[in-house]
């Protein structure tokens, strides 16, 4: 279906099968997403970048995500096979719970595809003031020239925005140049007799966390409430 908010053409697509991302997801289920203060347009928040990045004082480059995490990166690229990518897209922020701020993109060029998966309710997609729900949804839009922000949100959402990257001309690496996991690292990250063992990610950091009980139809990745508790500090630490 496709649609205009302010002469702009909005694409949203079918739902997608969630498969597609329970091998990314058994992978992000163990750890979170780092920290990043530095997206002062749309604020902090459990966001990276893979792919082609800006560096500050330098020419746009390989993100370190993609060295130091390369079993995502591939995983991201596999996924694109399956979405509604635009053409020569360089660049995927992976997002965790991430509410941003009102903001226009800056330094993307052209359309991006937007889709979000995992456990959680509300944390719509607002698009000048147009609500959409990117659950399974790919959502492609010029999001340079539309102001768009994040509802808030209860439980664990995970989004992926694929886009191009501005100025590649200093680019000289190949963004399919990433380190080669082994045998060893790829287990580390999936054991496809816990893939969809929702319970090590509540854990985090020593804090609690509640999934919230959301009825998701078709869901086979989460089927329930948990609530852990909060680990015992280490005295001898």
């Amino acid at each position: 279906m496709n649609i205009k908010i302010n002469g702009e053409d909005i694409a949203i697509y079918p739902d997608v099968s969630e498969s597609i991302f329970y091998k990314l997801m058994s992978m992000l289920v163990y750890n979170n997403i780092q920290m990043n203060r530095e997206r002062t347009n749309s604020g902090a928040g459990r966001s990276q970048c893979y792919g082609i990045v800006h560096k500050r004082g330098l020419p746009d480059g390989i993100s370190r995500n993609n060295v130091s995490q390369p079993h995502i990166w591939e995983e991201l690229q596999n996924i694109a096979k399956h979405l509604p990518v635009p053409d020569g897209w360089t660049s995927v922020q992976l997002n965790q719970d991430y509410v941003c701020m009102r903001h226009y993109d800056s330094g993307n060029i052209g359309s991006s595809c937007i889709v979000s998966f995992g456990c959680y309710e509300g944390g719509e997609l607002v698009i000048e003031e147009n609500q959409f729900n990117t659950r399974l949804k790919p959502i492609v839009a010029n999001f340079t020239k539309l102001e768009h922000f994040v509802k808030p949100l209860n439980g664990t959402k995970f989004s992926l925005v694929y886009f191009k990257c501005a100025d590649r001309k200093e680019v000289k690496v190949s963004i399919k140049k990433t380190k080669k996991k082994t045998a060893d690292d790829y287990k580390k990250y999936y054991d496809e007799s816990k893939m969809f063992n929702v319970l090590p990610a509540v854990e985090h950091l020593g804090k609690e966390r509640l999934w919230p009980d959301v009825e998701i139809v078709n869901n086979a990745w989460w089927s329930g409430a948990v609530r852990i508790p909060k680990r015992a500090k280490d005295k001898t630490a």
